[in-house]
């Protein structure tokens, strides 16, 4: 007998025989991105870009086309506005500036960064496949944290080596990273938790040493996360041991580094450094003012993706002054400047959408009191806060921080909403002729993950025959 089509969830993880191996390239890819081993092997082994991820993310972007997390990830909010910014970007090129400029951001930027949201949403399958997923981050930066210690070094502001070369986004990545080693530490047992705490240790000491003072404004406030949604108990233990690791971090920085940051508190000081920090503030004043006249010159496509450099030392030419040829160091005026008004509407868009996807995530996770969704979402929140601070300091528009943050808020929703909701993705027994390798819905009385080894249930009632999820 031929058996009937019964469409899937729009949140059905792969079929059985593949989900233990898409989340192996999830946990993979997040690891190797995270940590940057690779970077580091075409740094100081081969001596040259051999496109390991990249190599890694056409593989996985072949997985999602064959599993169906392509199709899921699109019918999201935030990968429509990737695709609508993403075509922006394009139709913007025309109208550039620096053709050659845009073009390069575009295909060396933008078009490698795009691909980690599907990737990682897309391949994200249930409950286990997520949390693996953060776990594998959480790990990641703390063997990036192992790495950078050996490798790292510099004058008076700490610095790694490739993408780490620059103090500012070594902090922010490590600052980032220990949200999802916090969370790794979490849900792990006393051995993990003393290896995981070891290597946030480490990885805090970094941050200090960088002299970043947007990595200490973030800093500060994922301290006040913390402390505001612990219990009693927790914020004092966790103020104990934020006050010993500020004692242990000052008396291993530098004194430029400390310069640095006592800017941030109005002292005053006639060391280099301090007044370098001094040029650096009023550097990012002068240019925050320039891209929000630019963005107002060219309200409609903006000066063009990576033009923003030349253009304002133009604008500084014009009215007499000395041209410093520096970027925005603000992520909202990058794409408002470079790409206008849209651009920036769906740039804010895609942050936007990802904060309420966390806030009602976890405001169904608190009315169900179920404590492993509530921890994936303040983890997830948390990072999303990170982000959206820094990048009042940072020109990390382009880069991977956002598609990634994207892609997980956007995989855990699909892998855990459904069991919030009370419905379960289950397979039906392959002796139901009609049913038998298609995947349905059935109610739970409360949240459950369903495991690929779980015995199936009965479906009641066959939806009609029409699966707009399905690729491949």
């Amino acid at each position: 007998m031929a058996s009937a089509s019964v469409p899937v969830s729009p949140y059905a993880p792969p079929a059985e025989g593949r989900a233990a191996g898409v989340t192996y390239l999830l946990v993979a890819y997040l690891f190797f991105l995270i940590s940057r081993c690779f970077e580091v092997i075409t740094v100081l082994v081969v001596h040259r870009n051999i496109y390991l991820m990249l190599l890694l993310t056409l593989f996985s972007v072949i997985a999602i086309l064959f599993t169906g997390g392509l199709a899921r990830a699109l019918r999201s909010t935030p990968g429509i506005l990737f695709v609508a910014l993403t075509v922006w970007f394009w139709l913007g090129l025309p109208f550039s500036m620096w053709k050659g400029g845009t073009l390069g951001i575009l295909l060396n930027n933008w078009m490698k960064s795009v691909p980690i949201f599907f990737v990682v949403a897309g391949l994200m399958s249930d409950f286990s496949s997520a949390k693996k997923a953060l776990n594998a981050a959480g790990v990641g930066i703390v063997v990036a944290g192992v790495i950078t210690f050996f490798t790292g070094g510099g004058g008076a502001r700490f610095e790694g080596i490739g993408s780490f070369a620059n103090a500012n986004e070594l902090a922010f990545h490590f600052l980032l990273g220990m949200i999802f080693a916090a969370y790794w530490i979490s849900t792990s047992g006393w051995a993990k938790k003393i290896l995981g705490g070891l290597g946030v240790v480490n990885c805090l000491l970094l941050v200090a040493k960088t002299g970043s003072r947007g990595g200490l404004i973030v800093l500060a406030m994922l301290m006040m996360f913390a402390i505001y949604r612990a219990s009693m108990a927790n914020r004092i233990k966790l103020i104990v041991a934020v006050s010993i690791l500020g004692v242990a971090a000052i008396s291993t920085i530098s004194p430029e580094s400390l310069d640095r940051y006592r800017t941030l508190f109005g002292d005053s000081g006639t060391t280099s450094a301090f007044d370098s920090a001094e040029l650096s503030r009023e550097s990012r004043a002068y240019h925050l003012r320039q891209s929000i006249e630019l963005t107002l010159r060219h309200p409609v496509f903006g000066v063009g993706l990576g033009n923003f450099m030349p253009v304002s030392a133009e604008l500084s030419a014009e009215n007499g002054e000395d041209a410093a040829w520096r970027q925005t160091h603000n992520a909202y005026t990058q794409v408002s400047s470079e790409s206008g008004i849209p651009g920036i509407l769906l740039f804010l868009g895609i942050i936007a959408s990802c904060w309420k996807t966390l806030l009602n995530l976890d405001k169904k996770a608190k009315e169900k009191g179920n404590e492993e969704v509530r921890k994936m979402a303040f983890a997830l929140i948390c990072a999303m806060a990170a982000y959206s601070v820094n990048s009042l300091f940072d020109s990390v528009a382009y880069g991977f921080y956002l598609p990634v943050l994207a892609g997980l808020v956007v995989g855990v929703r699909n892998a855990v909403l459904p069991g919030l909701e009370g419905e379960a993705i289950v397979t039906p027994a392959v002796s139901s002729p009609t049913l038998a390798g298609h995947a349905v819905r059935q109610p739970l009385p409360s949240f459950q993950p369903v495991s690929p080894g779980a015995q199936p249930l009965t479906a009641r009632t066959p939806l009609p025959p029409r699966n707009p999820y399905k690729f491949g």
